[in-house]
């Protein structure tokens, strides 16, 4: 896949190029793209390695998500529970990763709690879970939310998680 998008860069900015020069609306293109992805992630097996998902940030849908787990041999919730660590890794690479009560999380280096994944099948529940302790910092106003349901991985939710993050880091 590396070496496909190495020989196809000069093309692919070529169609950056005309992207940005057309008349399309946000919602036009987004559709577009959308239905370009749906084409071409059928012509390859994209649970072969998962190595994109550590470089980019993947739209991944429902289906998807059940495919990667399928092909991958692990629970759905770890395939989100993977795209935090990422994000984590990246945008806050002091917090330190650990478990709490069997479940991921990230200490600062004075080793208090910033932020938990709670997966939702291990509690039978509807819902996946970010969820951030006393020693984050997303202090906004008298009252403010702590815990997210996370129910599908998305560009929105993905750039929502980054910032919620850093924020909580300070």
């Amino acid at each position: 896949m590396q070496r496909l998008s190495r020989r196809k860069e000069p093309e692919n900015w070529e169609f950056r190029d005309r992207l940005k020069e057309s008349d399309l609306k946000s919602d036009e293109l987004d559709a577009l793209v959308h239905e370009l992805y749906r084409q071409e992630s059928a012509t390859f097996d994209c649970t072969a390695c998962a190595n994109c998902c550590k470089g980019i940030s993947p739209l991944l849908d429902d289906e998807d998500i059940a495919r990667l787990s399928l092909g991958l041999g692990i629970p759905a919730d770890r395939v989100i529970a993977e795209r935090i660590h990422a994000l984590v890794t990246a945008h806050a690479p002091e917090l330190l990763p650990r478990t709490w009560y069997g479940m991921p999380a990230y200490a600062n280096p004075d080793g208090k709690l910033i932020c938990f994944f709670k997966a939702a099948a291990k509690f039978d529940g509807r819902y996946a879970m970010l969820g951030f302790e006393d020693a984050a910092t997303l202090d906004d106003g008298p009252m403010w939310p702590v815990v997210f349901a996370i129910v599908k991985w998305t560009p929105a939710v993905e750039k929502r998680v980054a910032t919620l993050i850093k924020t909580a880091v300070g």
